[in-house]
């Protein structure tokens, strides 16, 4: 449950007063760069104002391999607490398994409570934390993807309130909610959190309107914690970031998302795969750019390098010269590196978006949903944010071109407002990790023999 610093980083204390933190939501084992980089911004920001606090990850999995950040130059080790969720609601870490007993403890007497929540191990552990902050994944706080993955996220937090665990919803698109269970169930985990933050006012004005008179400050406005990303220089691509370092023509990067290349399941207004080589052409013909091609998911049926050798495919022969593929398998804060290191960027995933937008390099964002406009208006570029559900082809092109033509007021505008941003996400952390506790935590060591009974043997 603890966290580790390695090589120049002092070691975290693990005594004495500090709050003891629990991740929730958050992965680095995913092949989407932006989930990734959610999880090393939390740790960053965590750990920036140098409070001793412990942090934990709960994540779904047989077992967890210790979550690692490099930050600060050196390397931070959050141990992990896997649980799971599949059939087998046997095992003894099953979520469901897990929430009923947590719930049933609540209405048992002190002792009969300690016992019960002492003989498992998992829910021994997680009852010890202070705070359960929760990033669900940026935007699978909603049934947009699916009640299963809605339910993924969703159910950790109820298992943390249950085990009266303080729940902050950390920066997070909340909905859009289209089922009647989603939305009540998401009303249920609003009002129970102690702090909710929306990276958008719609995300927080959706939390305000669910509470009755809430305290100043339970329901606010962050930027996401991507913002604070730390890059890093790949090793790996050298040649190509001398290339781009070196090259006469500006250098523009493009982001093509295969999740919308699979298929309209968005609503989108326009043919998607055409406008993606629209845009490309435009760059690499009318503009004789550099344009470098970067993914920013790799994960099957939606697999962003699969979708930009497609267009590089498409673009054929006669630009070759000008198009690169950024195919290296590269982490999130290497990508933003390369990112930094372009003049302009066009990007379907909102955090390949963020990387770029975060070092003052001007990005369109190809919208597929809300989360862009409010994201983006943070960092007061609301108006490069194009949606794509509502645009036609040539709305989306004029708005590119737009914005590329007044690239060096864009980028002299975010230099000026991104500092802020950061300063925003700092002060949130800096504040959660010196939460104190509200309840008292009295869950005793693991017992010396369990209840002979099924029922108690089947619960713990």
């Amino acid at each position: 449950m603890n966290c580790i610093r390695e090589e120049a980083l002092r070691e975290v204390s693990c005594g004495g007063a500090f709050a003891r933190i629990c991740l929730l939501g958050a992965s680095r084992r995913t092949g989407n760069l932006g989930v990734n980089a959610l999880a090393a911004g939390a740790v960053t920001a965590l750990l920036a104002n140098g409070m001793p606090c412990e942090l934990g990850w709960l994540d779904y999995g047989r077992e967890l391999a210790p979550l690692e950040v490099r930050t600060g130059g050196g390397r931070v080790k959050v141990n992990g607490i896997a649980i799971r969720f599949s059939k087998r609601l046997w095992q003894p870490n099953h979520i469901v398994r897990l929430l009923a007993t947590a719930w049933l403890a609540r209405a048992l007497p002190e002792k009969q409570r300690e016992r019960l929540i002492g003989g498992n191990r998992w829910l021994r552990e997680l009852a010890r934390f202070d705070v359960a902050a929760a990033l669900s994944g940026g935007d699978s706080f909603s049934d947009l993807y699916g009640m299963r993955r809605f339910l993924y996220i969703a159910l950790p937090m109820l298992l943390m309130l249950a085990l009266r665990v303080r729940l902050v919803l950390l920066p997070q698109t909340i909905g859009p909610f289209r089922g009647r269970v989603a939305r009540w169930l998401a009303r249920a985990i609003v009002r129970r959190a102690e702090r909710i933050c929306g990276r958008d006012p719609q995300s927080a004005a959706w939390a305000q309107q669910q509470l009755d008179a809430p305290p100043e400050g339970q329901v606010k406005f962050c930027p996401d914690v991507a913002f604070v990303l730390e890059t890093r220089r790949p090793k790996s691509c050298e040649e190509l970031l001398e290339e781009l370092a070196e090259s006469p023509r500006p250098v523009v990067g493009l982001n093509v998302s295969g999740l919308l290349c699979r298929g309209n399941n968005f609503g989108l207004a326009v043919d998607y795969p055409r406008v993606m080589r629209e845009v490309a052409e435009y760059f690499v013909r009318r503009e004789d750019a550099l344009l470098v091609l970067v993914p920013h998911v790799r994960a099957a049926g939606e697999d962003d390098l699969a979708a930009a050798c497609e267009l590089a495919s498409v673009l054929g022969w006669r630009w070759r010269g000008q198009v690169r593929v950024l195919n290296q398998p590269l982490d999130e804060s290497e990508v933003k590196y390369a990112i930094g290191r372009m003049d302009f960027f066009v990007g379907s995933r909102m955090h390949a978006c963020i990387a770029a937008l975060s070092q003052a390099v001007p990005a369109v964002g190809l919208a597929y949903s809300g989360k862009f406009a409010g994201v983006f208006s943070a960092a007061g570029a609301g108006e490069l944010a194009l949606d794509l559900r509502c645009s036609t082809m040539g709305q989306v092109l004029a708005g590119v071109q737009r914005a590329y033509a007044a690239r060096v007021d864009w980028h002299k505008r975010l230099a000026k407002n991104i500092p802020q941003l950061r300063e925003e996400v700092f002060a949130l952390f800096a504040d959660l990790n010196s939460v104190p506790r509200k309840w008292p935590q009295t869950v005793p060591p693991e017992p010396r023999r369990l209840p002979k009974h099924a029922v108690g043997a089947w619960l713990q």
